[in-house]
């Protein structure tokens, strides 16, 4: 007996609707409510807790940015009045000179004491530093100064006018040692005078800055009293050549006067002080 087998094609439907809102009502939330948990840990929180550097950063830069305006002001000013700023600063440097122009102290020193009529016996000088003991460079309470050691000779108002043209001079010279002995002899009375006198002078170190201020405010009635003091003083020129100075000759031994040898009864007599 043969049996036959019939196979009818049918379609199977699947039904997805399900799986497809499964996935966007579940799925889908959790996959962003991870990545938001991701972003807030690793970059907004970071970003909250940098927040106040980040003002204290911006309140720098503004604050920064003001100076560098007030600045930019004042360095347009000084261009705009640049012969005023240049007859001003060569007139501070005859005060305070720079490190090169040291030497030219004791030409101005020997000019000094000699048109006060003192003769200069000894002159030499050396670099030192006066202050603060810390050795910081940066010390501001700390500065450089030559030392110069100078013997004259001379009589006291010599002396005294030389003082007085030392306080006069535009060079920044403050008396630091003063010793003296008294000798009178040829019916004349001389001091052997020993100073020490100390000078300051610029020693630059120069560096690039932007955020230093610029004080400096050459209409400011401060400034220009100071401007007119100095004017006010003397300015001994290193290179030139004083040709009213008196020299003196030294006499030939033919023509000098026999010395007249003091009698044992000639009065003594206490020497003065200068200061007197």
């Amino acid at each position: 007996m043969t049996q036959n087998y019939y196979m009818t094609n049918s379609k199977i439907n699947i039904n997805l609707s399900g799986f497809r809102n499964a996935v966007i009502n579940y799925l889908v939330p959790l996959v962003c409510m991870v990545i938001t948990v991701v972003v807030g840990f690793f970059v907004l929180r970071p970003s909250y807790k940098a927040l106040p550097g980040l003002k204290s950063d911006l309140d720098t830069k503004r604050t920064l940015e003001s100076n560098l305006n007030k600045k930019l002001g004042i360095l347009n000013k000084l261009v705009d009045f640049k012969s005023v700023v240049d007859e001003n600063s060569n007139l501070v440097n005859k005060i305070l000179v720079s490190e090169e122009m040291v030497p030219a102290l004791l030409t101005q020193a020997d000019k000094i004491a000699t048109e006060s009529g003192l003769q200069v016996t000894k002159l030499s000088y050396t670099l030192a530093s006066v202050g603060s003991a810390s050795g910081d460079e940066k010390d501001t309470s700390s500065y450089k100064i030559v030392e110069i050691s100078m013997g004259v000779g001379g009589g006291f108002e010599q002396f005294k006018t030389f003082l007085l043209n030392l306080e006069s001079a535009s060079r920044m010279i403050n008396v630091n040692t003063l010793r003296y002995t008294y000798d009178t002899g040829d019916n004349t009375t001389e001091y052997a005078i020993t100073l020490v006198l100390h000078s300051p002078y610029l020693y630059v170190e120069s560096t690039a800055v932007t955020d230093e201020p610029v004080d400096l405010d050459i209409t400011s009635t401060d400034f220009i009293n100071l401007i007119n003091k100095i004017k006010s003083f003397r300015y001994y020129d290193p290179n030139e050549i004083n040709v009213n100075v008196e020299i003196i000759e030294t006499p030939s031994p033919e023509a000098a006067p026999v010395d007249t040898p003091p009698t044992e009864n000639a009065p003594t007599e206490t020497p003065p002080s200068i200061f007197n």
